[in-house]
């Protein structure tokens, strides 16, 4: 969700800001494209003139090396070292789950974890 006005006078200043674009991986489930997606916020944003940090959320067997040279080239980021980092999360164990499921409240943690 953007709040228009605060996006507009965002773009008046040389302040920070900070852009999440979540659930890549679901959004190509459904079909759209992170090309698209990263051509439309560079139109939008200039990250190569803003102070800009951009935050993008995928499964770990999503993400590739390739969309990470994507990100670099459409947002037109420095190809030597450029400013990207990849963090990725492990998937949750079994016992995770549980463990998540037990201090949430869930009653019957071993049905719940059969369920899903």
């Amino acid at each position: 969700m953007v709040d228009a006005a605060a996006f507009r006078r965002w773009k008046d200043t040389s302040d920070r800001a900070v852009f999440f674009i979540d659930a890549v991986d679901e959004a190509r489930l459904a079909g759209h494209d992170l090309a698209r997606v990263l051509l439309r916020f560079a139109q939008d944003v200039d990250p190569a003139t803003k102070r800009v940090q951009l935050v993008l959320s995928s499964r770990n067997d999503i993400w590739t090396a390739e969309d990470e040279r994507l990100l670099v080239r459409l947002l037109a980021l420095p190809t030597d070292n450029p400013p990207v980092r990849v963090v990725r999360l492990e998937p949750l164990s079994l016992d995770d789950l549980k463990q998540y499921a037990k201090s949430n409240g869930v009653a019957q943690v071993d049905a719940f974890a059969s369920a899903i």
